[in-house]
């Protein structure tokens, strides 16, 4: 046995910077189930004992119901034996179930709580995560669950090195309690709601004034609740992460509309978001209101009428009302920096049936933008009032139109197509030649005129993935085929650079089953 301990605790036979990389490779490919992994590596080598600890307790989590009690004391008794450990704490995660169900009182967790405190001094992210196991339950916001929110987070108050707040799950988050962190750089919120009146007065609380100074990064997720008008108070901000159409009050564009007015008449003395460099999958009509209250700001301050100069990268995704022809005119006219743009077209063409004008877009391109990436969604109707396959296919259409309509222009310099078909395989059971005709003409657009057309352009990533509910047939493997030898032709030809991907989905057995159980993925450059 003492053999055995000797032969396990050697030097490590490859260098720790290697054995670190594999680490990190490892946690971020599989960042739920590495800690049996790393606890068995510690035990065979004692030279990667400190920094598998360093990755065991970067992160602990404190839970505030009855389950998790045994673990908050042993928790508790493992940084008392070991202090040392607790220099690697920098997140805390705080599970937070309604307590009263199993008899859990708040004064029960707060004071192990205070013990733990004392332990916590390098945490730099606190994380909230609320819920309700009582499956009745609605996902209304918890009253219970915010209250006991507000009182952990005042043990917290003052703390200067906290940099980042998340909140995930149906409670209220109070302006007044993210105030007491001086230094909140990052505010992560999901399925949550900021506690702030929406009423027709422009008196702004105090609470917003103070954190809208330092906060940085702004992440919502869910049915996040964020009034427009508390969000153009943010004068810092320099990344905005959303998800699309779920931002209460939200703007219109037509300038009688009320909701719209009153907005306006409540963006005063507005952030003109000078640092604002990162904006991911937002909804185009906030934006667009963004850009009024920064240009307003601008010109109360006598400045330039570029309402984001910093401003790099956008992905926006179109909203249900198809403004995408007059409000990226506007969005490209102050936003001078803008060198990345991406369009999700999946939301609103499920809802609308959006027909982007692709001509405007690529008219009003600036001279710094480098790549565009348009992401679409086709697919196959088959329950039409008529009963008749329905086919959709406006966007690839204006798509062509768009890049016809800028030939011979130094446009961009990279353009990559995301699509997704689904049902495919009903037109090729019906015999319907529209896809043909519709790659053909997108093959040709960026075919012809080779040296004229697009003097920019260098590299084309093309995704095309089938999705088929319907039974297997042999169409939609040929149409797989046909587009990689288009692709292939167009690759020898032009000096661009091609990333293609055509993945086959295949449905589960049954007849009515929509589920997917794998497919077939080919990808070549």
């Amino acid at each position: 046995m003492a053999h055995k301990e000797d032969e396990l605790s050697h030097e490590p036979v490859f260098p720790l910077e290697i054995v670190h990389y594999i680490i990190k490779h490892l946690i971020q490919q599989h960042p739920d189930d590495f800690r049996p992994t790393l606890r068995s590596m510690a035990l065979a080598c004692r030279s990667y004992l400190p920094f598998c600890q360093e990755l065991l307790f970067q992160e602990v989590e404190f839970g505030f119901y009855k389950l998790q009690k045994e673990r908050n004391k042993r928790l508790l008794r493992t940084l008392k034996s070991d202090q040392h450990l607790s220099k690697y704490i920098k997140k805390l995660v705080c599970s937070i179930v309604t307590y009263d169900v199993y008899g859990c009182t708040p004064m029960y967790f707060a004071s192990i709580f205070r013990s733990l405190h004392k332990h916590l001094f390098n945490v730099h992210h606190l994380d909230f995560r609320a819920g309700n196991w009582d499956a009745d339950a609605d996902e209304a916001p918890n009253g219970e669950a915010s209250l006991l929110t507000d009182e952990f987070l005042n043990l917290f108050g003052g703390f200067e090195h906290i940099t980042t707040l998340s909140f995930k799950g149906h409670i209220y988050i109070s302006p007044a309690i993210i105030t007491r962190f001086p230094n909140i750089h990052t505010l992560v919120i999901k399925d949550g709601s900021l506690d702030i009146s929406n009423d027709a007065s422009s008196t702004i609380p105090i609470e917003i004034e103070k954190w809208s100074q330092t906060l940085q990064h702004l992440k919502t997720r869910g049915t996040c609740h964020v009034p427009i008008w508390a969000l153009t108070r943010l004068a810092n901000l320099e990344s905005i992460e959303s998800e699309p159409s779920l931002y209460k009050y939200g703007p219109t564009f037509d300038n009688d509309d009320p909701e719209l007015c009153d907005q306006r008449q409540r963006l005063r003395c507005v952030a003109s978001f000078d640092r604002l460099e990162r904006v991911h999958q937002l909804d185009l009509d906030l934006l667009l209101v963004m850009t009024l209250a920064a240009q307003r700001t601008r010109k109360s301050k006598g400045g330039g009428v570029s309402a984001f100069p910093a401003l790099r990268t956008l992905h926006l995704t179109p909203n249900a009302y198809d403004l995408i022809s007059d409000g990226l005119g506007q969005i490209f006219h102050y936003t001078p920096a803008l060198e990345e743009i991406s369009l999700d077209f999946n939301f609103a063409n499920r809802v609308s049936r959006a027909k982007p004008n692709f001509a405007t877009l690529f008219q009003c391109c600036n001279k710094a933008l480098r790549s565009i990436k348009i992401t679409a969604e086709f697919w196959v109707e088959w329950d039409t009032p008529a009963g008749e396959f329905e086919y959709n296919n406006d966007i690839l259409r204006n798509l062509c139109d768009g890049l016809e309509s800028v030939r011979g222009q130094n446009v961009i310099e990279e353009l990559e197509l995301v699509l997704h078909w689904k049902n495919a395989d009903v037109l090729v059971a019906e015999g319907r030649e529209e896809p043909f005709d519709d790659w053909a003409r997108l093959d040709s657009v960026l075919m012809e005129d080779v040296e004229g057309d697009f003097p920019r352009l260098r590299r084309v990533n093309f995704s095309l993935r089938f999705l088929v509910f319907r039974d297997i047939c042999d169409g939609h493997w040929f149409w797989g085929d046909f587009m990689k030898e288009r692709l292939r032709r167009l690759c020898s030809t032009r000096k661009i650079r091609f990333r293609g991907v055509i993945h086959r989905s295949l449905p589960s057995p049954g007849i009515n089953s929509v589920a997917i159980i794998g497919g077939e993925t080919e990808e070549w450059y």
